[in-house]
C-alpha cells in the first residue's frame, strides 16, 4: 500500500515541476515582450 503513496508523490512532483517551468517560460516571454524585444520562437528553422 505504501507504493501507492510513492507513485502519487512522484506524479504530483512531476506535475508541479512542469507547471513551474511553464510559468517561468511564459513570464520570461512576457518580460521580453514588455521590453520591446523581438519574440524568439523555438521553431525558427524555416
Amino acid at each position: 500500500m505504501l507504493w501507492w503513496f510513492l507513485i502519487l508523490a512522484v506524479s504530483t512532483g512531476v506535475v508541479v515541476l512542469v507547471a513551474v517551468s511553464l510559468y517561468l517560460r511564459v513570464r520570461r516571454q512576457m518580460k521580453r515582450a514588455a521590453a520591446g524585444e523581438k519574440p524568439e520562437f523555438d521553431d525558427s528553422d524555416e
